[in-house]
């Protein structure tokens, strides 16, 4: 797919509309085309060299030279726009629905044939390939422009948190982090990765948003907009709140006041001045949400510690990569069930079938009966001290008591 130079002509019904001349263009990069984009300066508009802290914003480069930005979320998945995965019917018109019939217009690419690059600036080095493309049911680019990529190799960098809970905000702060050709001068390929940490969240959908030229672009759920930065080659670019660090959405294409509908060929100019349009995660957080599960992996939320190992501290169940934190002698540990199967490494199986799970030997001797706290993770302890007082009193009563019902660990140490 020439996602560079995809017109975006979305029906009436799609969530982003351009109109009274406004154009929506997808940003995807070809190497074999620089000449012909005219990319003068950078890729992302007045941006600055990416360090390779930011390693986690990668380049996904396709068999016909293609390239868009990724993120790393886990250590096998990749988000990404959901465009720059797919071919359209037609070489340069993507519509953004599918027909009435229900059929699709677009066909997923082979994962196999798109690569991950590492690093922040060329040479880099290509550490993984695709093995699946997790999306949402609605193949509407204009309203679900988001994907993640599993990979058949982990990638070791630190992934970023993601923003699932909540939409981005108005005025909101953000960076934005993406791929393109730093000059018109260099060769076909890969570049630069650089920053532009002056972005800001002009409106979150559904709204209209006023243009320059007296005309309004409808802005829908899922959406939302921001000035220019982003510019061909930063597609599935993320916006990263200032503030925390989480990815909020991902750059999926342009709204610019160029008129002409059918170009082929844009330049940087086109970029300059346009409206960088977003799609948030938190509007795709279900399908992502089971996409993290069936990889076996957890999303790092934004707000929390990232999710650990078993075995690990914790305080909630999202701070770890089986979603579940139990207490055990007052200490909070990630955990999971050893009901069907054993415990990784020198974990303990411990408690009464049905109930049985995973311990740090050093806890082991306290997820007995009496440790009273098994299997209780942050937002319910609370209510354990709320009602403190009266289990103690009732404990006294009856020694035996239980929260878990968990037997002593006969094979502590």
């Amino acid at each position: 797919m020439h996602a560079h130079v995809v017109h975006a002509q979305c029906a009436e019904r799609s969530v982003l509309l351009a109109v009274c001349g406004a154009l929506l263009l997808c940003a995807c990069g070809q190497g074999a085309e620089t000449e012909t984009l005219g990319l003068s300066e950078q890729a992302v508009i007045d941006g600055e060299p990416s360090p390779q802290a930011q390693n986690a914003v990668v380049a996904i480069l396709n068999k016909q030279n293609e390239w868009a930005t990724g993120v790393v979320v886990a250590p096998t998945l990749v988000l990404t726009a959901l465009h720059f995965l797919f071919s359209a019917t037609e070489p340069y018109h993507l519509q953004c629905a599918s027909d009435r019939s229900g059929t699709p217009i677009v066909a997923l690419l082979e994962p196999a044939g798109f690569s991950i690059l590492y690093g922040n600036q060329k040479q880099l080095t290509p550490v993984a390939r695709g093995v699946h493309v997790y999306h949402g049911a609605d193949l509407d680019l204009c309203r679900n422009d988001i994907a993640l990529l599993e990979l058949d190799t982990p990638l070791t960098v630190t992934p970023l948190p993601l923003r699932l809970d909540a939409p981005a905000q108005r005025q909101e702060a953000g960076i934005l982090i993406g791929w393109g050709q730093s000059a018109a001068s260099e060769p076909p390929g890969i570049g630069l990765r650089r920053l532009q940490s002056a972005q800001t969240v002009l409106t979150v959908g559904p709204t209209l948003l006023a243009l320059d030229n007296g005309g309004q672009l409808q802005v829908g759920n899922g959406t939302f907009v921001t000035g220019d930065g982003a510019c061909f080659g930063d597609g599935g670019a993320p916006f990263i709140s200032a503030a925390t660090g989480a990815v909020v959405g991902v750059f999926s294409t342009l709204a610019t006041l160029d008129p002409r509908a059918e170009s082929q060929s844009f330049s940087f100019s086109e970029c300059v001045g346009a409206h960088d349009v977003f799609r948030s995660v938190s509007a795709q957080s279900a399908w992502i949400r089971e996409a993290f599960a069936d990889t076996e992996q957890a999303p790092w939320l934004e707000g929390f510690a990232q999710p650990a190992a078993t075995g690990k501290s914790c305080k909630v169940d999202a701070e770890c990569i089986s979603q579940r934190c139990a207490v055990a002698g007052g200490v909070g540990f990630c955990t999971v069930s050893c009901e069907s199967a054993p415990c990784p490494g020198e974990l303990q199986c411990v408690g009464a079938p049905g109930t049985q799970l995973c311990v740090p030997p050093r806890l082991a001797s306290g997820a007995t009966a009496q440790s009273c706290c098994m299997g209780i993770s942050a937002p319910t302890r609370w209510a354990t001290l709320l009602f403190t007082p009266l289990l103690f009193i009732w404990r006294r009563r009856r020694r035996s008591w239980s929260c878990n019902p968990l037997p002593p660990n006969e094979n502590a140490k």
